[in-house]
């Protein structure tokens, strides 16, 4: 048997911290230690669209690879032809290290461990997190397994071995929680605990992954919470004072239903403001991983939809549009043309990402819970709950709905339904309504659509929380 190092081409070097194969050059395998086998592949860096990075030198064309090494190996068991595949990946800053390190994976596998034998599920735990990081995973990725685990699994399955969890002891440790919330957080659950032991598989210490055979329900019947309109107008109020391009998307939120990365992805050129009813275009969600951003398809298929606007919104945007225009002649920055409607920069090119807004909306909302002006904290999605609650209130086909908020189906908001044509004036109407009834049962606030002082900018010193002064369109 022979252990083999593959690289994707001529291996040169590109002077840029790693080796670099030429395209199109045939594969070269060198063989190394006679008594094992396995592959071992150094991965290429991935631009924002997942594309190879290259550069060009010479009239030739390098790929530029970075530290990161996938190692994979199989063993057969010589007396019942059983076949194991293990995969691991790692980084490594040069060949004779990521070598160093896949001695020791292979000493690891050579070991060949018996069901019941092997490490406790937390220490496969700490290595599938090592692994999330290195393939780059987002950072709220990270945060929420890692809290899914420390809260559903550890507790009870933490200390046993991997060999020893099977099914009946996954379905226990959710058993008395799996009825209290709805079936896409037990989805989660499940998920996080599929991929830990799927690392298990990877690395020998069990044969199959015993949550793949869970079973899980497709909805409890319970019914979201949404957000009282007091509330929701205070932690608008509350995130102002600090940051009012967040202020202003939490505003569309609470008046449309959308989800915060389809408010995030908004340019000017999705709204209709000028038609007999108004309505905005969702095309895009936003996204953000680490430096990086871009824009990608809405989450459902029937996510990409148009949104009917009442008369006040589109009045208030248009002085929104106007207020940018103004802060980007302020701040010496030319307005793009097709700029995002949220921008974080003044000269529009750059949205404000998700993950800012919904920051802010937790930080105000813990701020006034702590206070006592709320009742508990809130998130974004609340909002989208809000809207949704309001309209089948208003007696407006559950199918419609389903279309304007952009669920897949209509049995994510009723069970039964009638499918009908939306009436896209009775629904701009109803969404104005619910709007101006909770701003009459708050203080007496400026008109929509009034913009600050010419001199105003957003890039002034905070004002205080005792100071009305508002430096952007007044709130609902």
């Amino acid at each position: 048997m022979t252990y083999c190092v593959e690289m994707a081409g001529s291996v040169e070097d590109n002077g840029e911290g790693g080796e670099t194969p030429t395209a199109g050059a045939p594969r070269a395998r060198s063989s190394r230690r006679p008594y094992k086998t396995g592959s071992l592949t150094r991965l290429p860096q991935l631009k924002a669209d997942g594309t190879v990075k290259t550069r060009k030198s010479h009239g030739s064309t390098y790929v530029i690879y970075s530290d990161t090494w996938e190692w994979r190996l199989r063993i057969v068991d010589p007396k019942t032809g059983e076949q194991k595949r293990l995969r691991r990946r790692f980084t490594a800053t040069s060949e004779k290290k990521a070598v160093e390190v896949v001695d020791g994976l292979l000493d690891d596998a050579m070991r060949r461990p018996r069901r019941g034998d092997g490490p406790s599920l937390d220490d496969v735990f700490d290595r599938w997190m090592d692994q999330l990081a290195v393939n780059e995973a987002s950072v709220r990725h990270i945060t929420e397994s890692r809290r899914r685990y420390r809260t559903i699994w550890q507790p009870e399955l933490g200390h046993r071995a991997v060999g020893t969890i099977d099914l009946r002891a996954l379905n226990d440790a959710i058993e008395d929680r799996r009825f209290e919330v709805s079936g896409s957080t037990v989805r989660t659950w499940v998920s996080t605990i599929r991929g830990i032991l799927e690392l298990a598989v990877d690395e020998g210490y069990i044969e199959a992954n015993p949550a793949t055979r869970m079973k899980l329900q497709k909805s409890t019947g319970l019914k979201v919470e949404p957000m009282p309109a007091e509330t929701g107008r205070l932690v608008i109020e509350r995130i102002r004072e600090r940051d009012v391009v967040a202020a202003e998307v939490c505003w569309l939120l609470r008046l449309t239903g959308m989800r915060r990365g389809e408010a995030c992805a908004l340019q000017w050129s999705d709204l209709s403001l000028k038609s007999e009813v108004p309505f905005l275009t969702v095309k895009n969600t936003a996204w953000q991983r680490g430096k990086e951003w871009g824009l990608k398809p809405p989450k459902s298929k029937k996510g990409a939809r148009v949104v009917p606007l009442p008369a006040s919104a589109a009045y208030r945007l248009e002085g929104w549009r106007k207020f940018c225009e103004q802060r980007a002649r302020e701040t010496h920055y030319r307005y793009i043309r097709n700029a995002f409607v949220f921008a974080l920069l003044p000269s529009g090119e750059v949205p404000i990402m998700p993950d800012r807004v919904t920051r802010a909306v937790g930080k105000a909302s813990k701020e006034l819970y702590e206070e006592g002006l709320i009742d508990a904290t809130v998130h974004t999605h609340m909002w989208r709950h809000e809207v949704v609650s309001n309209l089948v209130a208003s007696g407006i086909d559950v199918a419609a709905i389903a279309d304007v908020v952009g669920h897949a189906t209509p049995d994510l908001t009723l069970r039964q339904y009638t499918k009908a044509k939306v009436d896209q004036a009775r629904m701009a109407s109803a969404l104005e309504s619910f709007v101006i009834a909770a701003e009459e049962e708050s203080d007496e606030r400026d008109a929509p659509g009034m913009i600050a002082e010419p001199s105003t900018s957003l890039f002034a010193p905070k004002p205080s929380r005792a100071s009305s002064a508002s430096p952007v369109i007044a709130d609902t």
